[in-house]
């Protein structure tokens, strides 16, 4: 069986500022300004490339498998005695679609609004913008730690408390920023720190079989 995302080209999060160039490259175009229709033509087809929407397709070989929710990079992989916490970096250049990890439910979830700085700031774990999520998997309660930083003025969130997810589901959209997952420390990993993934594709590990 294969989940699919939505199919749409662009993230309607980027509809916005489309229209915005476009009607600015119109308008030079019209006043025959042909040196900044181009310049702004270049800037149509990079927020086309930055708000893309590919679409991504699951094996659901295996309910166990927890899927990355983001593209980026893995910047850390630290274990405690309750919980293990992976975290996931994205770029300006990474797609953006927040996707979900693994079939759930939403316990719970805190939005607070705040800064876009550096996450490498010692601030912005205080002052960013932020978005907290507890889901329940089977037994499991799991927090997914989202936060904004440079590219990004908010953080888009589609769904609310007792919401149903399916793993690979569309579930928001963040213009670069970290995403922290808490998951059981005794999960079976399939990825290392440094690595790239995609998300609704890259398998991160396996939840325990009861």
């Amino acid at each position: 069986m294969k989940s699919k995302t939505t199919n749409e080209v662009v993230a309607k999060e980027g509809y916005k500022l489309l229209f915005i160039l476009s009607f600015v490259l119109l308008f030079f175009y019209f006043v025959e300004c042909s040196f900044i229709s181009f310049i702004v033509f270049i800037f149509i087809l990079l927020s086309i490339y930055i708000f893309r929407n590919p679409e991504r397709v699951v094996e659901e070989l295996d309910e166990h498998q927890i899927i990355a929710p983001i593209d980026g990079k893995i910047l850390s992989i630290e274990s405690n005695d309750s919980s293990l916490s992976i975290i996931i970096e994205n770029f300006i250049l990474d797609t953006h679609l927040i996707r979900v990890p693994f079939n759930s439910k939403i316990i719970n979830k805190k939005s607070v609004c705040g800064a876009c700085l550096k996450y490498s700031s010692s601030k912005s774990s205080i002052l960013n913008e932020n978005l907290q999520l507890e889901l329940k998997s089977d037994d499991k309660n799991i927090n997914i730690n989202i936060l904004a930083t440079s590219f990004a003025n908010r953080i888009y969130f589609y769904h609310n408390n007792n919401d149903e997810l399916g793993k690979s589901q569309r579930m928001g959209f963040l213009l670069s920023g970290i995403i922290e997952l808490e998951l059981p420390k005794n999960i079976q990993l399939h990825c290392d720190i440094g690595d790239s993934v995609k998300s609704g594709e890259t398998i991160l590990g396996y939840f325990k079989y009861e």
